[in-house]
């Protein structure tokens, strides 16, 4: 079935997803449901100070006359501080990191991610799927890989509670793992619980035996309209300016994090 776009009149849910990856599976489906408005050379945008958006105000194609104002929050509007610090935990170095969000900040952090030179490890390589296969025997190889994976993620990346980890090892040149923060039901409302302004967080750390080096983390805030990042114009008279504002949606720090081209070997030669 074929959907347009809910700035010229029809609604979009995704309700029924929850927790950390909501966030993602957000965008992926908005990108998928709703293609990017079609913009003109009458679009005009302003930022709004006080709410913290840009305010996009879109013609329609068909009929000019007629226009819809669309809203969007930057993720930007956090302000890290980011402690990361170092220890020798046995066999491995585990990289910790700190981070406070600042009085100035009008977002929750609720976002974190860090990309590393690779590591020495290898990705995952899943067994193909047979078509002599039943389903139960397909569902049980996919449940036994996705275990594995989990199992790898959980002793390589500690988190604080309210927090999800992620790790993504299969990239050819780089690394990327991180955290996302989680939903809760306060008050009948699912809320993000993120690190709020003038709060801090601890207890994110990561478990590696390459030696220090330094990487970018970025950060996100949690923003109200995630759904309208998909359906901005890419053209038209605002699309450079949409194109910018995505393009510069994450506020980095340098940190410590564990690159490959100097693993610690600990094994013993006889």
């Amino acid at each position: 079935m074929n959907k347009t776009n809910n700035l010229w009149g029809t609604s979009f849910s995704l309700q029924s997803l929850t927790q950390s990856l909501r966030i993602a599976v957000l965008a992926c489906a908005a990108i998928a449901a709703h293609p990017a408005i079609a913009g003109t050379d009458k679009d005009t945008l302003r930022w709004d100070d006080r709410s913290g958006q840009w305010v996009y105000t879109l013609f329609n194609p068909a009929d000019l006359s007629r226009s819809k104002e669309l809203r969007y929050t930057p993720r930007t509007l956090i302000d890290p501080l980011v402690k990361s610090s170092l220890r020798w935990d046995k066999n491995l170095f585990e990289y910790r990191y700190r981070l406070r969000n600042a009085a100035s900040a009008r977002q929750a952090i609720s976002s974190i991610s860090v990309r590393a030179p690779k590591w020495d490890a290898q990705a995952f390589q899943h067994a193909p799927l047979r078509l002599e296969m039943t389903g139960p025997e397909s569902l049980a190889v996919a449940r036994a890989e996705m275990a594995a994976e989990e199992a790898f993620v959980a002793k390589t990346l500690y988190s604080p509670n309210q927090w999800k980890p992620f790790l993504n090892v299969k990239r050819p040149t780089r690394v990327v793992f991180g955290w996302l923060a989680n939903y809760e039901i306060i008050n009948n409302a699912k809320t993000m619980v993120g690190i709020a302004p003038r709060t801090a967080q601890g207890n994110f750390s990561v478990l590696r035996t390459e030696l220090p080096g330094a990487a970018w983390m970025e950060m996100q805030g949690d923003t109200p309209d995630i759904y309208n990042a998909a359906i901005l114009p890419r053209s038209g008279a605002v699309a450079d300016q949409v194109a910018q504002v995505l393009a510069e949606d994450y506020v980095f720090v340098a940190v410590t994090a564990p690159p490959s081209w100097c693993p610690i070997h600990t094994t013993v030669q006889k």
